[in-house]
C-alpha cells in the first residue's frame, strides 16, 4: 500500500487556504477505501490534528481543507489505514512563506 498527500496549488502563504488530498493506493496502482487517517500538521509550532470524519470523500479520495495560519517550516504526519487493516505512514517537510 502507498500513501500520498497532496497540498494543492503549489506554493504555500501565510493565510492561504489550502486543500489537502489523502489517497491510498494498493500494491497495483489501484485507490483503496480507508477506514481511518491520522493525519498531524505543525507550522510555526501550532499543530492541527484531521481524522477520518474531518475529510470528504469522493471516489476513494479524500479532502479537507486547512488554512495556514502560521509560517515556517511545516511537517507533515499521516498514517492511513485501508479497510483490510494495512497501514503506511507518509512524512513531509515543506515551507509556508510570510
Amino acid at each position: 500500500m502507498a500513501v500520498s498527500i497532496d497540498v494543492a496549488d503549489g506554493g504555500i502563504d501565510r493565510k492561504d487556504t489550502k486543500v489537502l488530498t489523502v489517497t491510498g493506493e494498493d500494491v497495483g496502482g489501484d485507490l483503496v477505501t480507508l477506514q481511518a487517517i491520522d493525519l498531524a500538521l505543525e507550522v510555526g509550532g501550532q499543530e492541527t490534528t484531521f481524522a477520518l470524519p474531518d475529510f470528504d470523500v469522493s471516489e476513494k479520495e479524500y479532502t479537507t481543507r486547512h488554512t495556514f495560519t502560521s509560517s515556517g517550516l511545516a511537517r507533515l504526519d499521516c498514517t492511513i489505514t485501508d479497510i483490510a487493516g494495512s497501514q503506511e505512514r507518509v512524512q513531509k517537510r515543506f515551507y509556508v512563506q510570510d
